[in-house]
């Protein structure tokens, strides 16, 4: 799910700005779910930071020579899976919080991560190496579109905000390739390249950086949200539940 960090890390912005600040007033069974889900966020969030700047800084540092793409790929690709599992794994326990804090984030959340309707479980092979040339001699990835790019998400949050509880039919101003089995082809279209194409592999290290830079905003805003609610004790029962897991 690599390539489908940028837009994760843009859902999680939008969640830290509506709950810093917000006291949690909940029961405690949900608080210690709530601090879980954060927390969990949070280090799947960072790993995927680390991978993403790993390859830039491997790509970049080798002058772009593109058979290194295949050893990153080779090297990185059970941890890339493990922390694809662990965010699906999350999903229940996120979505029942985001429930209880504030249902609109809990709506769009469960818009692109519906069981195999989630973009998110369609990005799960985001970044591979075709299997039908030999010598590994292409590298095919899932790159954002331009609309996934561009997607407000704060203008969707108030057009939910603003309809609740009404009956009326609510604007979607989502594209609709996000929608729940949604056509994520269009919004995550699929390059495949050659190892030697190196105009394209400047494209996939650009996409990587942009990529970085969505996922560091996301990891300060999230550390902040934890930071502000929740005790040095709940994030060290949180931990160890990680551990123990």
């Amino acid at each position: 799910m690599l390539m489908g960090a940028g837009l994760l890390s843009k859902f999680v912005e939008l969640v830290a700005s509506k709950l810093i600040g917000k006291r949690l007033d909940i029961a405690l069974d949900e608080r210690r779910r709530a601090c879980y889900s954060f927390v969990e966020l949070l280090s799947v969030l960072k790993g995927f930071y680390s991978i993403t700047v790993a390859f830039v800084d491997e790509l970049q540092k080798s002058d772009l020579e593109t058979w290194i793409t295949i050893n990153l790929i080779v090297i990185h690709r059970r941890t890339i899976d493990s922390l694809t599992i662990r965010f699906f794994e999350l999903r229940n326990d996120l979505f029942f919080t985001l429930e209880v804090l504030d249902p609109p984030l809990a709506e769009i959340f469960e818009e692109v991560h519906a069981f195999k309707g989630s973009i998110f479980y369609a990005l799960a092979e985001s970044l591979t190496i075709p299997e039908e040339e030999p010598r590994n001699q292409s590298i095919q990835y899932r790159r954002p579109s331009e609309l996934v790019l561009a997607i407000d998400l704060e203008q969707f949050y108030q057009s939910l905000q603003s309809h609740r509880g009404t009956n009326s039919d609510r604007p979607w101003m989502w594209p609709e390739e996000l929608f729940e089995m949604a056509n994520w082809e269009t919004a995550f279209p699929s390059i495949q390249f050659k190892t030697d194409d190196r105009r394209t592999l400047d494209q996939f290290v650009s996409d990587l950086k942009h990529q970085s830079q969505l996922l560091e905003a996301a990891i300060e805003k999230l550390r902040a949200l934890i930071k502000d609610n929740f005790t040095l004790d709940e994030v060290l029962v949180s931990s160890t539940k990680l551990a123990q897991s």
